[in-house]
């Protein structure tokens, strides 16, 4: 039974060790890349805050200046746990697709001005942002 652990344990182990983002074999016509999701919720408290309109000007003021090779703004449903109780929100997904693999220190700086604008225009406690490798091609 122990020697059936171990050999169990290793594989796991070995992928454990794996980097953590290996650089995609990407198809022809593709290349390596990053892709970027950013959510924003829209409430603040229990109301919704952030209509379709403000939202809007936010992208076009505070994104697109940023990130001009473009992007997709996705609508979404936000759910969590807060203080113990269920919460749940619409919220806003943009996608942006990073030509580089990795990204640009300059891209790291413009997420993080994004989502500090997003948190002071809008009195947010957080915007996540999740990366990952991806192949992607024009």
């Amino acid at each position: 039974m122990r020697l059936a652990v171990v050999l169990l344990a290793l594989p796991i182990g070995a992928c454990a060790a794996a980097p953590a983002f290996d650089t995609p074999r990407c198809p022809q016509g593709t290349r390596a890349g990053t892709v970027i999701e950013m959510v924003f919720g829209r409430n603040v408290g229990p109301a919704e805050a952030v209509g379709e309109r403000a939202f809007a000007r936010f992208i076009d003021d505070e994104v697109v200046p940023r990130f001009p090779g473009g992007l997709t703004v996705l609508d979404a449903a936000g759910y969590w746990t807060d203080a113990g109780r269920p919460a749940r929100e619409r919220s806003k997904v943009v996608v942006i697709a990073v030509p580089t693999d990795p990204p640009l220190a300059a891209d790291a700086d413009s997420l993080r001005a994004v989502a500090t604008a997003y948190k002071a225009r809008f009195r947010q406690k957080s915007v996540l942002t999740m990366t990952r490798r991806s192949c992607i091609g024009w």
